[in-house]
């Protein structure tokens, strides 16, 4: 159960995490028009606008390559058909690029996990939505192929894991433990809190930035 955040910086895209067995990856993404990529149109990967390249779309490097991946396993990305995370963190404005996601989903529906009428239609990929993301809009929704992305402050909500089934947050916003010595009682049990707050409920709990230079205060976090 790993996670390659900011996948897209691999050599490999995907493909580097398929072949470690990773169950999860992240996409940065924005939706033309963009300043950086004249007179184009569609879903670009990229960490920062200038690092966005012409042929980096989220079809290229994600929903194609699963599409392949998935049809070699007999409907499973991978042979234990585990579930598989596509964690696609919108940097553009949250309403347009929502619907820019959605519609580009509907062209691999079989692919995804989506919700309609009321429940789960299940699928090998789930897609969670972080970033700029439109809560309202995706309450409303009747049906859709992403999931909202939550953060600590919806550790207690009431929505149900058919719109939240992920909680994600910043380390260093709620941890000012860096590995170096025994972390404290404190912070301990707020980790604790909030991972059980998150599992009563159904949902995962995913923590970035954590400290991450080399060293027995990172082999302490882990």
């Amino acid at each position: 159960r790993a996670h390659a955040h900011n996948d897209y910086e691999h050599t490999r895209p995907l493909l580097d995490a398929l072949e470690q067995g990773f169950t999860s990856v992240e996409a940065d993404v924005y939706i033309a028009p963009l300043p950086t990529l004249a007179g184009a149109t569609g879903i670009y990967v990229a960490h920062d606008p200038q690092d966005i390249r012409p042929a980096n779309t989220l079809a290229a490097l994600y929903l194609e390559p699963l599409k392949a991946r998935i049809a070699e396993n007999g409907g499973c990305v991978h042979t234990d058909c585990a579930p598989f995370y596509l964690l696609i963190d919108a940097k553009t404005e949250a309403e347009t690029t929502y619907a820019a996601i959605e519609a580009e989903l509907a062209k691999y529906d079989a692919l995804f996990i989506k919700y309609e009428n009321g429940g789960l239609r299940p699928g090998p990929v789930m897609v969670t939505l972080s970033g700029n993301r439109p809560l309202a809009t995706m309450q409303a929704a009747a049906t859709r192929y992403t999931f909202y992305d939550g953060r600590f402050s919806d550790l207690e909500s009431s929505e149900p894991i058919t719109l939240i089934p992920l909680i994600s947050d910043s380390w260093t916003t709620h941890f000012g433990w860096d590995g170096t010595g025994q972390m404290p009682a404190e912070q301990k049990a707020k980790l604790l809190d909030a991972i059980a707050k998150s599992h009563v409920r159904g949902r995962r709990l995913r923590l970035y930035n954590v400290p991450d230079a080399a060293g027995e205060a990172r082999e302490n976090i882990w």
